[in-house]
């Protein structure tokens, strides 16, 4: 996600040290708590050092919408900063975390250790069926890992499932984050959508992953709003009502990669 990611607090930084649990990490402060990352990590891990808060829009419309009681669902996770975010200030009951990629597992899950609730970590993709999926990231910045249907001999490897037949019960906020392959993931929760109407997805919009891989961003939106879903574009911290072009002029508004981040919900 990038989204508005003008910091709104600086936080003290302390010098990070390595953190010998976990090879090859550092350890950073954040507005989390204290956060372990790869030490190569050339994205995520120098932005936390400046500014000890990561995409602060979403951080601040994601402590808005869990309430305490709720189940966050953190598809993507990374190494878990959102999921200490909310777990650290929201209090909700319930939170699962989800993220395939073999060599950030052990950082998440070391990240999410000791909270309350315990975190439900799956070491999984998600997307619309079963499947075994390559994993290809970019060179020094591991959180842009991306699912392929088509494999290398030197690709990670890593199971794909649909979260409905992964778990079941309540679902209140469902964070998405997967370089382009959202709509897949929403594909597998048909079930789950349909037995929670009060069901808010903040996700990620990357028209130039998906134009890539012959997806029309058009057709992703237009697929939300046939699933029953309002699409508004996070702007500021809060949901902004507006078109789809709207949407996809205010992602090339930010470059050729340009990313949106919008929010996703039925009204009751």
């Amino acid at each position: 996600m990038t989204g508005d990611r003008t910091p709104r607090t600086r936080g003290r930084l302390h010098r990070p040290a390595a953190h010998p649990d976990v090879p090859g990490t550092t350890r950073v402060r954040t507005d989390a708590g204290p956060l372990l990352l790869h030490a190569d990590d050339g994205i995520m891990l120098p932005y936390l050092r400046g500014h000890a808060t990561w995409e602060p829009a979403v951080g601040a419309l994601l402590r808005r919408v869990v309430r305490p009681g709720a189940t966050f669902v953190d598809v993507g996770a990374n190494v878990g900063y959102f999921t200490r975010l909310i777990a650290t200030t929201c209090s909700p009951r319930r939170i699962l975390a989800f993220e395939p990629h073999p060599a950030i597992v052990p950082v998440l899950r070391r990240n999410v250790a000791g909270l309350a609730p315990a975190v439900e970590v799956h070491a999984i993709a998600l997307g619309a069926h079963e499947a075994r999926v390559s994993l290809r990231s970019t060179e020094h910045n591991i959180g842009d890992t991306r699912v392929s249907l088509t494999s290398a001999p030197d690709d990670v490897q890593a199971p794909m499932r649909r979260f409905d037949d992964v778990t079941r019960g309540r679902v209140d906020v469902v964070k998405i984050d997967v370089q382009g392959f959202e709509a897949e993931v929403l594909e597998g929760m048909t079930r789950t959508i349909a037995a929670n109407p009060q069901m808010v997805v903040v996700a990620e919009l990357w028209p130039a992953a998906l134009v890539e891989r012959g997806v029309r961003p058009q057709d992703v939106l237009a697929g939300y709003r046939a699933a029953g879903f309002e699409v508004h574009l996070l702007h500021g911290g809060a949901p902004l009502r507006t078109t789809d072009a709207e949407i996809l002029h205010h992602a090339a508004t930010v470059g050729p990669d340009g990313q949106a981040d919008i929010v996703l919900y039925r009204p009751l």
